[in-house]
């Protein structure tokens, strides 16, 4: 089949659902389907093999405009190309399967500032979630994609998210599939390069007689790094040290560590295409998240 996947980024790094829609196309290509990846910023890193790697460049002022126009660069190519099957990680006009990995955006809109703990910053989140242009977009985009004459798939990954959906669209459930996130264990087998956990203690000058906690994510402030260091904090143990992993500006949890007295005890490894040195290294993995639709690291850890 030809089938399109629909992401705003190419980029393994940027997060579990890049590294998911990655996955899934080397997956498709490997049994033979004509496979293109669809999205807005260049691609870096190594490329799948036998994966068409299609730039829709986003150009605009603003965070909407710049989406607008790759919803425009999309519609144009589906045109153009005539897929079997266009599979959307997330709002467009028009596809055969939506699979929002962040959750749904209707539900981002009404209820992402449940993500911050004190009361104040969760009314200025609200706030701000109102009157911010892209989220709003991203809403209504959703909304009318899901409520169209011919709607597509929803594939939810838990059944909280499935319950949202049809509580809040009234939506079909025969339309709705319920598919959790996997783990491959060939590529996550321990014992599959075992030395590479002693290779990355060398890298960040960790060593083996020391423990090391995994933190690993991209929204630090969702999954709970604020949380983590207090923790850390509070074991008193000079022999932890804390791997931080993920894209996300570490500067304000920096000076928290400094300010709990974890400087030395907490690395900040910036973002990585490959978790897996990082989860063969660790002796445990922190995950404490305040929403997670289907976390991938406790299933891939």
């Amino acid at each position: 089949m030809k089938i399109a996947l629909v992401t705003y980024h190419a980029d393994p790094a940027r997060g579990g659902a890049e590294s998911y829609t990655v996955d899934l196309a080397r997956a498709l290509a490997g049994r033979g389907h004509a496979v293109s990846l669809l999205h807005a910023t260049p691609a870096t890193g190594s490329k799948v093999a036998g994966v068409s790697y299609v730039y829709a460049k986003a150009s605009g002022l603003t965070r909407a405009g710049r989406y607008k126009s790759f919803l425009r660069a999309i519609d144009k190519r589906i045109d153009g190309e005539h897929f079997d099957i266009v599979h959307a990680m997330l709002p467009v006009d028009r596809c055969d399967i939506y699979q929002p990995h962040a959750g749904f955006a209707f539900e981002t809109f009404a209820s992402g500032h449940l993500k911050h703990k004190s009361p104040l910053a969760r009314a200025a989140s609200r706030v701000a979630n109102r009157v911010n242009p892209k989220r709003q977009f991203y809403a209504t985009v959703e909304h009318r994609l899901l409520t169209s004459l011919a709607p597509p798939a929803v594939i939810c990954l838990s059944n909280a998210m499935k319950a949202q959906v049809e509580s809040r669209l009234k939506i079909d459930s025969s339309n709705i599939a319920v598919i959790y996130n996997a783990a491959d264990l060939n590529r996550y087998d321990p014992a599959l390069h075992p030395a590479v956990g002693s290779q990355l203690r060398e890298t960040f000058g960790i060593a083996l007689s020391q423990k090391i906690g995994l933190f690993l994510g991209q929204d630090f402030v969702r999954k709970g790094l604020f949380e983590t260091l207090q923790a850390v904090a509070e074991l008193g143990d000079p022999s932890f040290i804390l791997v931080v992993v993920g894209r996300d500006d570490p500067a304000p949890f920096q000076r928290l560590a400094a300010t709990l007295g974890l400087t030395q005890r907490v690395v900040f490894a910036g973002a990585t295409n490959d978790p897996y040195p990082f989860y063969t290294a660790a002796d445990v993995v922190l995950f404490p998240s305040r929403f997670d639709t289907f976390g991938l690291v406790p299933a891939e850890a």
